[in-house]
């Protein structure tokens, strides 16, 4: 009998994928099984951030690409309690 293998590469949390700018930003979210369940902008600030985190739960991946504002919105994401950050 043969033992079914887990997919590579899925997660069993949301993600979401951030095109970083450098005044806004755009939040792309996605569930588990891949769909799209949010999408908004949001400022680099403070008050962006803060939106950022309120619709965006802490166990979710982050992931966004290396630009000159991927550090400081790293950073924060740190602050704001995230762990699973990806930079690429």
């Amino acid at each position: 009998m043969r033992k079914k293998r887990a997919k590579q590469g899925m997660s069993n949390s949301a993600i979401a994928g951030v095109d970083l700018g450098g005044s806004d930003s755009l939040a792309t979210i996605l569930s588990p099984g891949g769909e799209v369940t949010d999408r908004f902008s949001f400022p680099m600030s403070e008050e962006g951030y803060a939106l950022f985190s309120n619709r965006v739960s802490r166990d979710t991946r982050v992931a966004f690409e290396a630009t000159l504002m991927a550090y400081p919105f790293s950073r924060r994401l740190g602050e704001l309690g995230y762990t699973d950050i990806t930079v690429a």
